[in-house]
């Protein structure tokens, strides 16, 4: 397959540009080992059913989530005070230390496209002194990555094709996924140097483990 020439770029948010909430939810003081916890959380199972008529933001799902877990195992908190600071940490995260000089050795047209609430994501591109002309949420199509409504919006945005653009993000199940069942070609920024997995669906185009590795593959 001969390789196509990007005019745009759709790039995930969390994971990619910033660092996940990984270290917040790991503090949560919930006996179970983390592997125990994440295998039980049926968070992502709810952002898969949550679309149209039937769309509840990521704060709704997160609370509901979590107060299914403290049921399950049994602990006396309180699901509000305990997603607290992790609503606080989806409005300042903390960027990879290379996201800005990426962002800035970009010349291409790029949205950002995100499984987040819509002010939680203003309030942290802000934070971080980022401007972007294009910005789609799960909130404003009702549907989460990968459904194809968060990518085509994107599109739309961009007033680009599939094959025109390339998506960057760090999830297989929500950008490569969603990526390849658009036919948009897909960058998967694998940090932690995983395994290629071997259903295709979630075989990315191209591997990098950094952002400063991109711009050698925008040409």
């Amino acid at each position: 397959m001969n390789q196509r020439k990007h005019k745009g770029l759709i790039l995930d948010f969390y994971g990619t540009l910033v660092k996940e909430d990984d270290e917040i939810i790991e503090a949560s003081p919930v006996n179970p080992d983390r592997g125990e916890i994440l295998n039980s959380w049926n968070f992502t199972e709810l952002c898969a059913n949550a679309f149209g008529a039937n769309f509840q933001t990521q704060r709704n799902l997160e609370q509901q989530s979590l107060a299914r877990l403290l049921e399950q195992y049994q602990v006396d908190l309180d699901a509000e005070e305990l997603s607290a600071e992790l609503f606080d940490y989806w409005r300042s995260p903390e960027a990879f230390a290379t996201t800005s000089e990426f962002l800035d050795s970009v010349d291409i047209p790029v949205c950002v496209v995100s499984n987040i609430d819509t002010a939680d994501l203003a309030a942290a591109i802000d934070c971080n002194g980022w401007q972007f002309t294009y910005v789609i949420t799960s909130e404003d199509c009702r549907a989460y990555k990968p459904r194809p409504e968060p990518f085509i919006a994107g599109l739309k945005l961009l007033g680009m094709q599939p094959t025109d653009v390339l998506h960057v993000g760090d999830g297989l199940g929500s950008d490569i996924a969603g990526a390849n069942a658009m036919d948009i070609d897909c960058v998967w920024v694998n940090r932690k140097k995983r395994t290629h997995p071997k259903d295709p669906r979630y075989r990315p185009t191209y591997d990098v483990t950094d952002l400063n590795e991109l711009p050698a593959l925008l040409g």
